[in-house]
């Protein structure tokens, strides 16, 4: 039935919204009102259908009453909430009979409870906009998405924009993480497993957000429907754990190397002392000895500051050609007794902190010189600016990395080789740091050997 029926005048000055609509979902014929009370274009409401506008947990329940409807049966009544324009949902009761090999609906404002229920999306709404959510539900049968305008507000989408099909939407996150995104949502969707998982979100103006997405099935008849669920933005509170689990073991760690280093200037003070009249080749090593233990004295002071301020360090535009020179110059020593290849391409200004900025690449360096396999280190450190951000990446050709442990590296106490030195905290700290300036590093395998490591700034 593709056009109005012979009545449609007088349906049309009925009170009720009055449908004529297929067993499909489909609407072959709408009433004026509909427009008016879902605040929905009539061309919008025709292209989906009425079975994508109720609510994903009122679906099936209308089904199961739409198929009791006969042609000599009595009218069914059935309650279910209606996707508004605004992102809310109406609760509606729906009188549905059938006439001429059609079903005909008659739809009113539901009774109070359906009303209370309202209440309750609205609040939730409301909810989802102080604390930076959105909601989601995804037709397996449609790969079609549904949105709440949370999720409009999480991407910066204008919420004119048509929601998105299923792909698309995992589209959406950074592309290092969109396989495991990917992985999940087929967990959830194939065998009912229930989705909690954190990942980068690239928002539509490039900015990059750290977000947790907890989900599950809607199952209907023993199968798999659809997938619904809540995304949550917690890039500041992200960067809140993190500080909060490294902070005291930063803090003890740099206070417990503060004396060494004082042990090896004072000696090396003394030996200056003992030779009395050192030769230029003993100068110049007493020099760099204590130049050293100065430096490194500065960046435990420094270190000691961050923890103590749980991160809280003035921030600024940082030129990281600067930063490179200097740790190239604290790692001189290392890096020709290593007889390693060191390219700096040209790098940007970004927004950091100094010290911080010069740790994290000092950490880097130090790990790619020290993992460096049976052949000398060659180590890449480039830039580029991608979407709004500084990128840039610290490449090495060592032995590489676990391909299950990209992530868990950047934890404190993790270490891939437990018979190498350290503590098992270079990389937490280096997280740690960009957190603290808005920055992300991510870890990877090259395709022809090594890792590298790619961070990415705000402009400076």
């Amino acid at each position: 039935m593709n056009g109005p029926p012979p009545s449609s005048a007088l349906l049309a000055a009925l009170r009720e919204l009055v449908a004529v609509v297929g067993r499909d979902g489909t609407f072959a014929w709408l009433g004026p009102r509909w427009e008016d009370e879902l605040r929905t274009s009539r061309d919008h409401l025709m292209a989906q259908g009425w079975l994508w506008y109720l609510h994903p947990a009122d679906r099936q329940a209308a089904q199961d009453a739409l198929a009791h409807v006969d042609a000599d049966g009595p009218a069914v009544r059935f309650e279910a909430r209606w996707a508004h324009g605004d992102g809310h949902w109406v609760a509606l009761s729906t009188v549905a009979v059938e006439r001429d090999g059609s079903l005909v609906f008659a739809t009113t404002p539901a009774v109070d409870h359906r009303k209370a229920s309202i209440r309750l999306d609205r609040q939730l709404l409301l909810a989802e906009s102080l604390m930076e959510m959105g909601s989601f539900w995804m037709d397996l049968r449609t790969m079609k998405v549904h949105w709440t305008p949370g999720m409009y507000a999480l991407h910066k989408r204008d919420p004119g924009q048509p929601e998105p099909s299923g792909p698309e939407a995992i589209d959406a996150f950074h592309e290092e993480d969109r396989g495991r995104v990917g992985a999940a949502v087929m967990r959830c969707a194939r065998a009912g497993v229930p989705m909690d998982f954190e990942a980068r979100l690239v928002r539509e103006d490039g900015e990059e957000r750290r977000v947790r997405t907890i989900g599950a099935a809607e199952m209907a008849g023993g199968e798999v429907v659809g997938v619904f669920g809540v995304v949550h933005d917690v890039t500041d509170s992200a960067v809140r754990r993190t500080l909060a689990s490294a902070e005291q073991l930063v803090y003890s760690a740099a206070h417990d190397l503060k004396q060494p280093v004082r042990t090896i200037r004072s000696y090396a003070q003394l030996l200056r002392a003992e030779l009395g009249a050192p030769t230029e080749r003993q100068g110049l090593w007493l020099d760099r000895i204590e130049e050293g233990c100065d430096r490194a004295a500065a960046r435990i002071e420094g270190t000691l500051s961050l923890a103590k301020a749980g991160g809280a360090r003035p921030v600024g535009p940082i030129a990281l050609g600067t930063v490179l020179e200097r740790v190239l110059e604290d790692l001189s020593e290392h890096i020709r007794e290593t007889g390693a290849i060191v390219e700096v391409g040209e790098l940007p200004t970004v927004v950091g902190e100094e010290a911080g900025l010069q740790q994290v690449f000092l950490n880097l360096l130090s790990n790619a010189l020290r993992f460096r396999g049976d052949r000398p280190p060659r180590i890449q450190v480039t830039s580029e600016h991608r979407r709004g951000r500084e990128v840039v990446w610290v490449a090495d050709r060592g032995p590489g990395l676990p391909a299950d442990q990209t992530e868990s590296i950047f934890k404190p106490f993790v270490r891939l080789d437990a018979d190498a030195e350290g503590t098992g905290l270079g990389l937490a700290i280096v997280r740690r740091v960009l957190d603290g300036c808005g920055a992300t590093v991510s870890a990877a395998n090259r395709p022809d050997g090594g890792a590298v490591f790619t961070l990415r700034f705000r402009p400076g």
